[in-house]
């Protein structure tokens, strides 16, 4: 893990490149990582049920979004 301090071309830098590096602030220092391999991670059975109900909310928005006379009565 690199720290970074005075650095003006990433003062305050968060995000990834690509799937590289991932900039980050800890404690208030910059921090420079790899990024995390979460292909081993098994998820919990509550994990995939509220992954399969976020996915149920964006299904339903994107069918407001779609349908104008829908997004009229919410704009």
């Amino acid at each position: 893990m690199a720290k970074m301090s005075n650095n003006i071309a990433m003062h305050q830098m968060q995000g990834a490149i690509g799937k590289l590096l991932v900039f980050k602030v800890v404690k208030g220092e910059g921090v420079v990582t790899k990024y995390p391999d979460m292909s081993k991670v098994v998820p919990s059975e509550k994990q995939l049920a509220e992954k399969s109900r976020f996915g149920e909310a964006i299904r339903f928005a994107q069918g407001i979004l779609r349908d104008p006379a829908k997004f009229a009565t919410i704009s």
